[in-house]
């Protein structure tokens, strides 16, 4: 049962590097969407899809060495043996960091998401006033369909 909890350290330590890391990325990548750094957004990209992989891999290995233990792949099973199991407490702060960490890009990874969802919104209202089109503005026709509002056809450069 030793080996296995050593590889369960190991496994935790990796998971907790590799998520800093995502965590430290997602916070690079919030500051290049709000300056709409597309260059820096691009290369962050590649990198996070990188980070993905190896949180992946992490997780995979997480279960590997939880089931090597005989613990369900489940954070409340992970929590009962480590009180049952962990004495120092060691793997129990290196499993709650580990979990906090991966919540907080999870959270940070959904803001980003809505900032790129905004700016989308933003770019798609201005391409419509640019083709004469009013801002999200719906109409029903008599089959009760939504109809564009009465606005011009003509786009902003031909005005």
């Amino acid at each position: 049962m030793q080996q296995e909890r050593q590889r369960l350290a190991a496994v935790l330590d990796r998971g907790l590097r590799s998520a800093r890391a995502m965590r430290a990325l997602l916070d690079e990548e919030h500051a290049a969407l709000l300056k709409r750094d597309a260059a820096a957004i691009k290369a962050l990209a590649g990198r996070k899809a990188d980070h993905t992989e190896q949180l992946e891999q992490c997780g995979k290995d997480l279960a590997a060495a939880l089931k090597a233990l005989g613990i369900a792949e489940n954070g409340r099973a992970v929590d009962d043996w480590l009180g049952r199991y962990d004495a120092g407490g060691r793997l129990t702060t290196r499993w709650n960091e580990y979990r906090t960490t991966l919540e907080e890009c999870a959270h940070e990874n959904s803001v980003n998401g809505e900032v790129v969802a905004l700016s989308r919104r933003h770019s798609e209202a201005a391409l419509r006033l640019l083709q004469g089109q009013t801002p999200d503005t719906h109409l029903y026709d008599p089959n009760g369909q939504k109809a564009r509002s009465g606005a011009s056809p003509r786009t902003l450069a031909k005005a």
